[in-house]
């Protein structure tokens, strides 16, 4: 696979080259075109996420604007192979999180894509600061611009109690983690 053609809402994009198979990859900012069993069955095994309840996660997607990438099959359909969400004021604030591509479809210019997508999403198209939370792409994000805080003493968190968010018995101790987060 060393082709990826981008249509959709993403202007046409091509990796690779030579006679290798072609994916065509759309990407989708409706709500409509999330297969949430795939974006469940990911983010509730992943480091950031472990654990989290169907319910909990459902609605924080129907809260939030969302980039889908969508392989498109031989047979006409869909299938979903990456997915971020973004929470935002729609002015000055929006938190990336959420964001997983599917093994097979790792770098090969997906994440970058999905991140082209929810810059130029119509809502958040002029928002001052973009924030995320990574333990291990810092790498990736830093070819976008991302930086650590500048001001990290500024920054604080508040966790809730984890039985109103978190599936009995699931891990939720992230790797360097001192406590439940």
């Amino acid at each position: 696979m060393g082709v990826v053609e981008w249509v959709g809402s993403v202007s046409l994009f091509k990796v690779g080259g030579g006679d290798m198979d072609t994916l065509r990859i759309r990407t989708s900012y409706a709500h409509a075109d999330i297969d949430f069993e795939v974006v469940y069955g990911f983010l509730s095994t992943s480091y950031w996420c472990e654990g989290i309840r169907r319910d909990v996660l459902l609605r924080a997607v129907e809260r939030s604007l969302v980039v889908s990438a969508l392989l498109q099959n031989e047979d006409g359909s869909e299938s979903q192979i990456g997915f971020l969400r973004i929470v935002s004021d729609g002015a000055t604030f929006a938190y990336m999180c959420d964001v997983f591509v599917l093994e097979p479809y790792r770098g090969k210019g997906v994440f970058q894509r999905m991140n082209a997508a929810a810059d130029a999403h119509p809502e958040i198209t002029s928002t001052r600061r973009w924030m995320l939370a990574t333990l291990d792409a810092h790498g990736v994000y830093a070819k976008l611009g991302y930086t650590p805080l500048a001001s990290p003493a500024r920054w604080m968190e508040r966790m809730s109690d984890r039985s109103l968010w978190h599936s009995a018995g699931a891990s939720s101790r992230l790797p360097g983690c001192s406590r439940d987060c």
